[in-house]
């Protein structure tokens, strides 16, 4: 068994973080955000080996059963300029969970704007960023919420077209401990911004891909780019270019299909 260990995380760790492992919670980000607001510290993290009642983003179920899965939430005092910004975080996480996976396991993943990791065109990892204000409405942290699907097991039926694993059906060459260890080292680590939001360009698996923006009336555009706030950028059917900060994206392309969530 693939046992969680705060011994054999700390082990690998080159920075802060004062880690809690649960065996099940509802929900890693409420724990999160439970404990941000008693006061604990930056780089506090919460584990749970399984979840009962998480979400994504939107409000949507996540499965996340016991054993088999990576289910953590980072708590980040930020300075201000980068609260007010939380994609940038999405978008850093993004490309840690992505940098961990590769030198970890070998892998190379993919991202789906804004915060989806991808694997063999199918789903492993969701990010969820939310923030904690206190009663007066001041904000005093950001949760970082990362999901991971690391080994194969057997889901529901509506999530296997999209849903796939880190290790989807082959022998592990790692274990958890040692991927939420560089997930977390990389997470934690102060990075130029700049580098990150090239490096995250270059993992877009729909830049110059024809997608569908679902919004109130949807409409066909191709994604031409991300601006320096993470924000992405497409090219309406007329020509006009739209500068998406939230919302849902398909890619149209029928090699695609399975990337759509």
């Amino acid at each position: 068994m693939d046992f969680l260990s705060v011994n054999e995380i700390s082990a690998n760790l080159i920075v802060d973080a004062n880690i809690q492992i649960f065996d099940s919670l509802e929900s890693t980000n409420t724990t999160a955000k439970e404990l941000a607001l008693s006061g604990e510290s930056h780089g506090t993290v919460i584990i749970a080996d399984g979840l009962t009642g998480a979400r994504g983003r939107r409000g949507r179920s996540f499965y996340a059963p016991k054993g088999v899965g990576i289910y953590i939430s980072i708590i980040l005092r930020v300075a201000a300029d980068v609260a007010n910004s939380p994609e940038l975080i999405t978008i850093s996480a993004a490309v840690s969970v992505c940098e961990a996976i590769e030198k970890v396991c070998g892998k190379t993943s993919k991202v789906k704007w804004i915060n989806d990791v991808f694997l063999n065109g199918k789903k492993i990892c969701g990010i969820l960023t939310e923030a904690v204000t206190d009663t007066n409405g001041n904000l005093q942290a950001i949760i970082l919420g990362i999901g991971i699907n690391f080994v194969k097991v057997d889901i529901p039926e509506e999530l296997k077209e999209i849903a796939g694993a880190v290790f989807d059906g082959e022998q592990t060459i790692a274990t958890r401990n040692q991927l939420i260890s560089e997930v977390l080292n990389n997470v934690l680590t102060k990075k130029d911004w700049n580098e990150t939001l090239e490096n995250y360009k270059q993992r877009l698996f729909m830049l110059g891909e024809e997608v569908q923006v679902e919004t109130a009336e949807p409409y066909v555009a191709t994604a031409i780019d991300v601006d320096e706030r993470g924000r992405l950028l497409v090219r309406d059917e007329n020509g006009e270019v739209h500068t998406l900060d939230s919302g849902e994206i398909s890619v149209r392309n029928k090699d695609f299909d399975n990337s759509r969530k």
